[in-house]
């Protein structure tokens, strides 16, 4: 399954260095990068400073300016745009620091389960869980993360999450063809 990895920027480099960086390490390798910076042609140039236009293992990744500041539904679709023979579209916040195993595990997933779409867990760099996805609570007009602040190692029931959670973390979630075809970009 090829993937398009898809970055939004705004003025903000060195977390997109980070996270380009930990691609590399990616248990799964038939990827791209597609990366757009909405902070305009300093924030570009120094994004293009700082990101080769091919990673270590050979994937291509594309530098992207946008005009203005469209924000990001729009920076998402650009990359998208620029990115048609993917087979998914990983749409990957800038400060991110992904796990070598993540994108091999959404890709997964996204086949067997028979899914459009697919999340994965956002944890916090002391190994609490942000999100695991969410649920809408319409009676406190608000959401709330799964599993939030619970320890990453626990062991998880995955059929119970996938039953409760109506939304995937936007931080990091890996969409398909079907996907795209039902829903229209962002």
């Amino acid at each position: 399954m090829h993937v398009a990895v898809c970055i939004v920027g705004y003025r903000n480099a060195q977390d997109i260095v980070r996270c380009v960086t930990a691609l590399v390490g990616s248990t799964h390798s038939d990827f791209e990068v597609a990366i757009c910076e909405n902070g305009g042609g300093a924030a570009f140039a120094a994004l293009a400073g700082a990101i080769p236009d091919r990673l270590s293992a050979g994937q291509p990744v594309r530098k992207l300016c946008a005009p203005g500041n469209p924000g990001f539904a729009a920076g998402i679709n650009r990359c998208m745009a620029e990115t048609p023979h993917a087979d998914a579209w990983w749409l990957l916040n800038p400060d991110t620091v992904p796990s070598a195993t993540a994108l091999e595990a959404m890709c997964t997933h996204l086949v067997q389960g028979g899914f459009g779409a697919v999340g994965c867990t956002v944890y916090y760099p002391d190994r609490t869980v942000e999100s695991r996805g969410g649920r809408w609570r319409p009676w406190l007009a608000r959401a709330v993360s799964l599993e939030h602040s619970k320890v990453l190692d626990a062991p998880v029931d995955v059929p119970a999450v996938q039953a409760t959670l109506n939304y995937l973390n936007g931080a990091s979630m890996l969409v398909g063809r079907s996907f795209l075809a039902a829903a229209g970009p962002m």
